[in-house]
């Protein structure tokens, strides 16, 4: 620690340039290692908590269209929403795009595709990724979404790439962006479910580690940060 406040110390009087990089923190663990089923039950509390808030965010974004689509002045809207109604004099700003023109946002996505059509729209997809024990996962990666999971099955397959091979995870990504995001993930829940939620040969599985994390060393028993010491 000395060290460290000395360089902190000639640092801040700009005698040397001093800077953060590749610090790596560890931890010690406090009590042991919990059991399979505890693994799960907070894996499972994870994973509900994670779909609470992706219905959280889409409330939010449907909020906003609304709120943009609303006829009615945009400061007035917001100032009512906050509690404070009386913030715009007879509940018109002037300068806002309805008080001005009287003419909403337009918001005009694509129609919604029954199931049979979103069927043929998937299959690119499932070609290209194999995995079929988690149908959010194949979900977010037709809308965009990355994760570290989609990181680690990426780089597994560029190393075994086929020639033939026409698309892969990159040239699927995001394909599906404009679609119905539940309706993808009925689709997708469907086709795992028809696949007994088995993934294809050298598909990473959902509670795989990467290599370099299978293989790190146990944490000294401490907890102060690697660079501190």
């Amino acid at each position: 620690m000395a060290i460290l406040e000395k360089l902190n110390e000639w640092s801040e009087k700009r005698t040397i340039l001093k800077e953060t990089a590749g610090v790596l923190n560890q931890y010690k663990l406090e009590r042991e290692v919990p059991d399979t089923k505890e693994l799960d039950d907070i894996a499972d509390d994870m994973h509900k908590q994670m779909i609470e808030k992706e219905k959280q965010s889409i409330a939010k974004l449907q909020q906003v269209i609304i709120f943009a689509t609303s006829k009615e002045c945009l400061a007035a809207h917001l100032a009512d929403y906050f509690g404070d109604k009386d913030a715009v004099p007879e509940g018109r700003c002037q300068f806002c795009s309805w008080c001005k023109s009287e003419q909403v946002a337009s918001f005009n996505p694509p129609p919604k595709k029954d199931l049979a059509d979103l069927k043929i729209l998937v299959e690119p997809v499932l070609a290209a990724c194999g995995v079929r024990d988690d149908s959010k996962f194949l979900t977010r990666i037709a809308y965009g979404i990355s994760s570290p999971r989609f990181t680690l099955l990426k780089a597994s397959l560029s190393k075994e790439k086929k020639v033939e091979e026409k698309q892969g995870l990159e040239d699927v990504f995001g394909s599906l962006e404009e679609e119905d995001y539940d309706m993808l993930s009925e689709v997708f829940e469907q086709a795992c479910k028809d696949c007994n939620y088995k993934n294809a040969n050298g598909v990473v599985k959902a509670n795989s580690a990467p290599k370099t994390m299978l293989k790190r060393k146990a944490p000294p028993n401490f907890f102060t940060p690697k660079a501190q010491r």
